[in-house]
């Protein structure tokens, strides 16, 4: 019978094939095993993993509404699965920018607030000086998003 390791292995080989669907399944199986609960690390690295496929599928896809679905569904795996404490640091920065995302796609404010405050959170954790220069180039990204969605809105 096939244990956790296995299917990610097998996840990490469908993606890396450009098998979408195969490699989602994979990484479900891994995140529905009870077996994920005694290992909360395993449980993160899977959700991250999982976010950044679908984010990859959401990139390639040129149709709005699922775009925003994935990304949707992004949100909601890193949400499940983000541990506490400093071990949280990259799992939070990849959720903050998935926020920052949602915001750019459909605008609405609530995103862009939950963004920041996973980034004050980090801050307020004393992440490591890595984690802190990604967290200045996201709030850079936000500023940009944000000045373009002003400038849009000034059009209207």
């Amino acid at each position: 019978m096939p244990g956790l390791g296995d299917y990610l292995d097998q996840a990490h080989e469908m993606q890396r094939q450009g098998e979408f669907l195969e490699a989602l399944w994979c990484y479900e199986s891994v995140l529905r095993d009870p077996m994920i609960a005694e290992n909360l690390l395993l449980r993160q690295t899977t959700g991250m993993d999982m976010a950044r496929l679908l984010l990859a599928e959401a990139s390639r896809c040129n149709q709005l509404e699922r775009r925003q679905r994935l990304v949707s569904r992004a949100i909601a795996i890193l949400s499940r699965t983000i541990m506490t404490g400093a071990a949280r640091h990259p799992a939070a920065l990849l959720l903050a920018e998935v926020y920052g995302l949602r915001y750019a796609l459909a605008g609405e404010a609530s995103d862009l607030l939950a963004a920041y405050l996973l980034i004050d959170a980090i801050i307020e954790d004393e992440a490591p000086s890595q984690i802190l220069s990604e967290v200045e180039k996201l709030r850079g990204q936000f500023a940009s998003i944000k000045l373009l969605a002003l400038r849009q809105d000034a059009r209207l």
